[in-house]
C-alpha cells in the first residue's frame, strides 16, 4: 500500500456518537498531512464506573472460535447496493519493504456516508508504532471501496483519522486496558467523496434489548 496522504478531504463537523460507551470520554482527531493531533472532549462525560472490570469482559478469557450452526457464508463476487459500501483498507504501520504486505494492517471498514467510513481503532492507531511525525497513527491508509476478489469500484486515501479516546489512552495499559475494548473504533475521512446509491450509516446500540428482534449480517 505505497500511498501518500497529500490530498485534502472534508472533516467531521459534528460530535461523533457511536454508542453510550464508545467515545464517552472524547476522541482524538489526527490530520495525516499536517501531523496535528487534536483531542475532542465529549459534551457530557460518562463515568468509567459503568464499564465492567476486566474479568467481566468476554475477550479476556479466549475460547475457541467456531461457527454456530451451518456455515452459510458466501463470497459476494459483485457487490451491489448496501454491500458495495464495504471496504478493504490497508494501514501502513512501519517501513515499506520488498514485501508490500509487511508492516501493513489489513481490515474491513464501511462507508457511513460519502466522505467517511467506520472501522476499528486498532486499524489506525498502535502504541507499538511511531510514524515519521512522532505519533502512533498509521502513516497512511489505502481504501478500496466495494472490494471483492481483488476488484474494487473506487480507490481513496485517508486524510484524517478519529479514534476513541479510551482506546488511544488505555489499549496497551496492563491495568486499565479493558477500557479500550469499549472504545476500539475509528472514523476515516476520505480524500474525496464516494457517490453511491446508499450507505451503511450508524445505528447506536447500547444494550442487548435494543438488539433483539433484528437480523444482523457480517461481512468483511
Amino acid at each position: 500500500y505505497p500511498v501518500s496522504a497529500s490530498e485534502d478531504g472534508s472533516e467531521l463537523t459534528n460530535q461523533l456518537t457511536v454508542s453510550a460507551t464508545a467515545g464517552m470520554h472524547g476522541y482524538y482527531s489526527y490530520n495525516i498531512e499536517t501531523g496535528k493531533e487534536t483531542f475532542v472532549p465529549p459534551p457530557d462525560e460518562v463515568s468509567h464506573q459503568i464499564i465492567p472490570a476486566t474479568g467481566d469482559f468476554l475477550e479476556d478469557s479466549p475460547t475457541p472460535r467456531v461457527i454456530i450452526g451451518p456455515d452459510n457464508r458466501k463470497i459476494v463476487k459483485e457487490p451491489s447496493g448496501i454491500m458495495s459500501t464495504i471496504c478493504l483498507i490497508g494501514s501502513r504501520m512501519g517501513p515499506a519493504t520488498s514485501d508490500i504486505n509487511e508492516n501493513v494492517a489489513v481490515g474491513t471498514a464501511w462507508l457511513i456516508n460519502k466522505d467517511h467510513l467506520l472501522t476499528a481503532g486498532h486499524m489506525l492507531y498502535n502504541n507499538d508504532y511511531t510514524n515519521p511525525d512522532g505519533a502512533h497513527y498509521a502513516q497512511h491508509t489505502a481504501v478500496y471501496v466495494g472490494s471483492s476478489g481483488g476488484n474494487y469500484s473506487h480507490y481513496r486515501k485517508a486524510t484524517t483519522y478519529e479514534v476513541g479516546g479510551d482506546f488511544a489512552e488505555h489499549h496497551k495499559d496492563p491495568f486499565s486496558g479493558y477500557l479500550a475494548h469499549y472504545d476500539d473504533w475509528g472514523v476515516i475521512t476520505l480524500s474525496s467523496s464516494v457517490n453511491l446509491s446508499s450507505y451503511m450509516g450508524i445505528y447506536p446500540v447500547n444494550s442487548a434489548s435494543e438488539m433483539s428482534g433484528r437480523n444482523y449480517y457480517t461481512a468483511g
